[in-house]
């Protein structure tokens, strides 16, 4: 008992002692660097990916449809998206998202037969003009029509995009790794948290 009892003492000390010195800021192994880092020199494209911009600050996204053709054979991807959303403040312009190998048929306001949209794309960022100025609160549906070969991931999930694969008995499937590169690798969205 006595052995026991010496044991347990040992080790709430050796606990007490190395968690401690992890509270004090001593680091076993750890070497501070000898110069100021190197911040990355990021692309326009990355930014206005990355950047909560005005625009996209301008509409929360409150629903995504979803009414896609998937080829797998031919590994091609397309359909519409409808995007509704709540003007944040007054606008006449919003900021969606899509990977640039993917092509835009149409934008529509309101619905798959409503009045088309005039848009502009710069990389991967779509700026869609609204025919008259949403004041803040009103509701905005947006339907995009889009196609084209989505890019493939390299190396999933680390270099996503879409994986293309076939099955034991041939069959095809699809999946998607976009936690780095962002959902509008295959759809298009409002590529932002």
């Amino acid at each position: 008992m006595k052995l026991f009892r010496q044991n347990l003492l040992s080790s709430i000390l050796f606990a007490l002692l190395f968690s401690s010195c992890s509270l004090l800021g001593i680091h076993i192994q750890v070497q501070n660097p000898r110069k100021a880092g190197h911040y990355p020199d990021f692309s326009k494209e990355a930014v206005l990916l990355g950047e909560n911009t005005p625009l996209r600050k301008s509409m929360d996204v409150t629903f995504y449809g979803l009414d896609l053709q998937i080829n797998a054979e031919e590994k091609t991807i397309g359909g519409w998206v409808e995007i509704r959303g709540i003007a944040q403040n007054d606008l006449d312009s919003i900021q969606l998202d899509l990977e640039k190998s993917l092509q835009i048929t149409a934008i529509r306001l309101d619905s798959r037969t409503g009045a088309l949209l005039k848009y502009q794309r710069s990389y991967r960022a779509i700026y869609i003009n609204m025919p008259r100025t949403k004041h803040k609160g009103d509701l905005i549906s947006v339907h995009v029509q889009y196609s084209g070969k989505p890019m493939v991931a390299k190396r999933p999930p680390w270099a996503g995009g879409v994986v293309w694969k076939e099955d034991k008995e041939k069959n095809y499937w699809a999946g998607v790794a976009c936690e780095s590169e962002g959902a509008s690798v295959w759809f298009p969205c409002k590529d932002v948290t």
